[in-house]
């Protein structure tokens, strides 16, 4: 289940798994701090938007 309270472990999960190379982990927990607050968008690397956002919307269909 995803908690406002997260938000920033998610981004900053996201942030560490992109310094490392791993994308596609970094992408899933952007997904989820942006899924929980949208304006977080703005600091996604531009590297991984595009993931991110495919991520949000299939994390709003899962609900």
């Amino acid at each position: 289940k995803l908690d406002p309270m997260f938000t920033e472990a998610h981004q900053g999960m996201g942030l560490a798994c992109y310094n490392k190379g791993r994308y596609d982990k970094a992408a899933h927990a952007w997904a989820r701090a942006v899924y929980l607050k949208p304006e977080l968008m703005d600091s996604v690397p531009d590297k991984l938007k595009l993931k991110v956002k495919m991520g949000v919307s299939r994390l709003k269909f899962s609900k």
